[in-house]
């Protein structure tokens, strides 16, 4: 007989691929990528990294295509976060929507609000962008950040978020065409 302890831990993993799953589709369980084709709007994708010196042994559990992801974006990782390493363990899409907030998710924790002000002549979105973190009471909500940005699938925006665990958060939100 599995022990309870054993039992509570196959339970969390479950609730994390469910978390993951449902942050990785649009409404009704609609992949955001087919929204953005359907509407001919652009995707955002927001990636969470860990970062750290450490050998990721404390890093939640991470994305299959962590090493893809990692190589794509290593050199500005490197530059933003100072680590030697960096795990994927957040990943969310959703499609640019002209007059509503965008919600970016990659974490439960650490939500991203964007908010699309224009386009630039060469194609690029103009957004005004809040990381939010998420306490345990739901009214207890505190921006970490805010700016603003102009985003390109050419140069994603990059966040270097808190520190956490023996590392960093980083975001790094790309815009798919």
């Amino acid at each position: 007989h599995p022990s309870a302890m054993s039992r509570r831990r196959s339970r969390r993993r479950f609730l994390q691929a469910a978390v993951i799953a449902a942050l990785a589709t649009g409404p009704f369980g609609i992949p955001a990528t087919a929204i953005a084709q359907a509407t001919g709007s652009p995707t955002l994708t927001a990636l969470l990294f860990y970062a750290t010196d450490g050998d990721g042994a404390d890093a939640p559990e991470r994305i299959a295509d962590t090493t893809k992801e990692a190589t794509r974006y290593e050199s500005v990782l490197r530059e933003a976060a100072k680590a030697r390493r960096f795990f994927l363990i957040g990943k969310h899409s959703a499609p640019v929507q002209s007059r509503f907030s965008i919600w970016l998710k990659p974490s439960p924790q650490f939500p991203l609000q964007l908010e699309n002000t224009g386009t630039t002549a060469d194609g690029g979105l103009s957004l005004y962008w809040i990381l939010w973190q998420k306490e345990q009471l739901p009214t207890k909500d505190r921006e970490l950040v805010k700016s603003t940005t102009v985003l390109t699938t050419k140069a994603p925006l990059v966040i270097v978020g808190p520190k956490w665990r023996s590392g960093r958060l980083v975001f790094v939100v790309r815009k798919d065409s």
